[in-house]
């Protein structure tokens, strides 16, 4: 993994980018039309490697077959115009993985991990690279993306083909999702009752129509009975 300066990544990482997403975060649109198939992920918590290396090996493999030797990592506070005021320090906020040091770097396999740093977050701060809990990696071939958030879930987009490796290989996806909601909204029952709906839920439904779309993620809220 090697950093990328800020002004390379405009000329020439952004282009790349902007064929993947068109959102700055995940309550908003955040795929191109270009990405067709989307998945909640939950729970992702890059600390926790029970939950990310079967993620981060499956998207490997599934990068592969669509052409990907690497991919690009961003830190998302560079887009939502809030990288200095979080606190993070300075440095790269955005690198290059290959895909072959995907999982190893993000499950503290690597060599540098493993020796002189530890983790991740020191590995970075070797690198002199941003790094926080949330950002996105994506394809260099614009065939896949995945948004990474603090609250501890993804938002997976790809290809047909991308997304129907992933989905023989990570065959709980749904029942993710249904967990997504039950931690997030709570009780169906209790939901119901309440005289009035909070911005979180509206977030929520909403991101649920632009992952899912709209007649999909409303089936989905009526079969757990939100709706």
């Amino acid at each position: 993994m090697h950093g990328i300066e800020t002004s390379e990544f405009e000329s020439d990482i952004r282009p790349i980018l902007n064929k993947t997403f068109q959102g700055i975060d995940e309550w908003s649109p955040l795929f191109t039309p270009k990405i067709s198939v989307k998945r909640l992920v939950y729970p992702l918590d890059i600390y926790d490697h029970t939950c990310s290396k079967l993620l981060l090996d499956t998207i490997s493999k599934a990068a592969r077959c669509v052409g990907d030797a690497g991919c690009f990592f961003s830190d998302n506070y560079y887009f939502t115009s809030q990288l200095h005021s979080h606190g993070t320090r300075a440095g790269y906020a955005h690198a290059y993985i290959p895909i072959h040091e995907l999982t190893p770097t993000f499950i503290g396999e690597t060599d540098i991990n493993k020796s002189e740093f530890g983790d991740l977050e020191n590995y970075c701060e070797e690198l002199d690279l941003v790094w926080t809990d949330y950002f996105r990696i994506y394809s260099e071939h614009s065939e896949w993306g995945l948004l990474l958030s603090f609250e501890h879930f993804g938002i997976l987009g790809g290809s047909v083909q991308f997304m129907s490796m992933v989905e023989n290989e990570i065959c709980n996806l749904d029942e993710q999702a249904n967990n997504f909601l039950d931690v997030f909204l709570g009780d169906p029952n209790d939901y119901r009752s309440r005289s009035s709906r909070n911005s979180a839920a509206h977030h929520i439904f909403n991101m649920l129509k632009y992952t899912y779309g709209e007649p999909e993620s409303v089936q989905m809220l009526k079969n757990l009975g939100y709706l």
